[in-house]
This record gives C-alpha cells, sequence and structure tokens, in this order.
C-alpha cells in the first residue's frame, strides 16, 4: 500500500529469501540474483524478481485473500488473456498459474520494462487513449462472470464506503459528496448493461513497455458489474485529459454502448471521483495510510470535482 503497506494482514509472513529460491528453482528460472518489493499498490505484494535467465514479477496475494479468492484471480486472469487482453505473459509451474508454497499463494508473471502511467507522471496520448479503450472494451465482451468480490473503491459500493467515512470528511469534502451520494441512490444499477469489468484501470495499472506497447494489469477489482463503470474510472483519471464525448465516441465503435450509458457517464465521472476521495480519506483516518500515493488520489478527486462548479 504506498510506500508502506498499513493493513498488516496483507503482508506475506514467511521467509521470502526461501520462497523466491523455491520460484526460480521450480519455474527453472536458472539461480536467484536479487529481488525487490515494488512500492506501489494497495493489497497484494509485488516483486521484481532477478535471476541468471532475466528479470520476472511475482505478485504475492494478500493474506486476506483466500483459496477460493486467488483462484478466482486467476480464472479472470486467464479468460482475459485468451480473449486477447495485453497483459504480461503468466507463467506456469505444473500446469497451473497459481502457486502455493511456504504459505504463500502466488502468480509470476513476464517483467515489462516499462513503467505505469503514474510512474511516468503524464496523461496518455491520443493513440494510447484509443489503445486503452480498445483494450477496455475486449474485457467488457469477455464472457465470464466471476464470484463476486468487494471493492472498498468502486463505485457500486458508494453508499456503504460513505456511511464509513462521512465523519471524516471535512466541510468542502462533504458539501461536494452529499448531492452525489443523493443522485446515486436514484439509479437502478441492475437495469444498466452489464459486463466483465477490470473495475480499476487507473494510471497505476496501466503500463507502457519501453516498447510503446500497452499493458493492463491488476485484475484483483474485476467484476460482473454495470459496464459504464469502466468508462468512468478511466474518464475520472487517465483519461480525464480526453472529452467525454471522444470517450463514447472511441469505445462505441468497439462495443456500442445504450442511449442511457452515454447520458449517465458524465453522472458516473463524478462518482468516481468522490470514490477517489471518500476512499482516500478512508485510508488515512482509519488506516493510517499517509503514502504519497494515497494522496495523490486525495488529490485528484477533488479537483476532477471542482472541474465541475
Amino acid at each position: 500500500m504506498g510506500e508502506h503497506n498499513y493493513r498488516t494482514n496483507k503482508i506475506y509472513k514467511g521467509n521470502l529469501d526461501v520462497l523466491m529460491n523455491l520460484i526460480v528453482n521450480d519455474y527453472h528460472f536458472g539461480e536467484l540474483k536479487v529481488y525487490k518489493k515494488i512500492e506501489i499498490g494497495y493489497e497484494d505484494n509485488n516483486y521484481e524478481l532477478q535471476s541468471t535467465k532475466g528479470k520476472f514479477l511475482v505478485k504475492i496475494f494478500g493474506n486476506f485473500r483466500d483459496l477460493a479468492e486467488c483462484k478466482r484471480y486467476v480464472e479472470v486472469l486467464e479468460s482475459v488473456s485468451a480473449a486477447g487482453v495485453s497483459l504480461p505473459k503468466l507463467y506456469k509451474y505444473n500446469e497451473n498459474v497459481l502457486y502455493q508454497k511456504n504459505g504463500a499463494n502466488l502468480v509470476v508473471f513476464e517483467f515489462i520494462e516499462g513503467q505505469s502511467f503514474y510512474q511516468m507522471g503524464r496523461d496518455s496520448s491520443n493513440e494510447e487513449a484509443e489503445e486503452i479503450l480498445r483494450q477496455a472494451s475486449i474485457i467488457n465482451q469477455v464472457q465470464l462472470k466471476p464470484e463476486f468480490v468487494y471493492d472498498d473503491w468502486a463505485i457500486i459500493n458508494m453508499l456503504e464506503e460513505y456511511e464509513k467515512t462521512k465523519e471524516y470528511l471535512n466541510p468542502n469534502e462533504s458539501e461536494k459528496i452529499k448531492p452525489l451520494v443523493e443522485e446515486f441512490k436514484k439509479i437502478e444499477l441492475n437495469l444498466l448493461p452489464q459486463s466483465l469489468v477490470h473495475g480499476d484501470m487507473i494510471a497505476t495499472n496501466i503500463m507502457r513497455s519501453n516498447a510503446g506497447k500497452i499493458y493492463i494489469v491488476d485484475f484483483a477489482c474485476s467484476n460482473y458489474c454495470p459496464r459504464i463503470i469502466e468508462l468512468a474510472v478511466l474518464g475520472c483519471n487517465l483519461l480525464r485529459h480526453i472529452h467525454i464525448d471522444k470517450i463514447l465516441e472511441i469505445y462505441d465503435k468497439c462495443n456500442p454502448l445504450t442511449e442511457t450509458e452515454k447520458k449517465l457517464l458524465p453522472l458516473f465521472v463524478k462518482l468516481a471521483h468522490a470514490m477517489h476521495i471518500i476512499s482516500a480519506v478512508r485510508e488515512r483516518d482509519i488506516y493510517g495510510n499517509k503514502s504519497k500515493e494515497n494522496e495523490y488520489w486525495l488529490k485528484q478527486g477533488l479537483t476532477g470535482l471542482n472541474i465541475y462548479e
């Protein structure tokens, strides 16, 4: 979580040296040279592993994920990969993507030489935006309905998370968010077109390789829910510099939207900004997360809602 992991039940408790050596041996990666933690993200622990045969990314699932949730995560990865979504190559051990040893549940990916848009500190270009929206449309057409997982950053959980956090919001934040909560209550989510949704296509989860290829990572928040949420999350962060009408135009060519979705997208973008405020305040004031990444999301939410005033 940011520079530190503030929820201790997410930290792998075993011996990392032993685990990394097991991985290198079992995957036939040669000999272990070095590994280091990648200090971005809120939940699972990611490590860059370097061996005599190259670099790899090891994602160790947080201890709060039971075996069923880990298997669910892998099912999503395999399904979107088969559909042609651009994600790093998955490595298998004994024909299984999920690796279980020494009390760890993990997956191993190819290591992408590049950076996320968060690390680059810039918006996407118009060409990159089109590719990102194309990737989103592929995800949303995958025929998979995984078991629901609760994501405390997701728009669909706004009412529950607002109730948890409203006492910590300052007057300015409350003034901006209360009207949106009331608007959200009027929406019949179950009547909107549903699909598999990544749910977290933000600057930290979309990478650009040094060769210029776009990769989508971290499908932990994927759910079967209103499709419009995918575009709302993109529109409030990575594609915030792209006019909503243009986002709709590009996506609609790949995966046609309903008129209701097109009409509701501006509201959903504002709801996504509000959720960044609610969630970042929760992380800071309830969980003690004062990381730069968390402050980034709080600032993003406030800046986004200020645009609409």
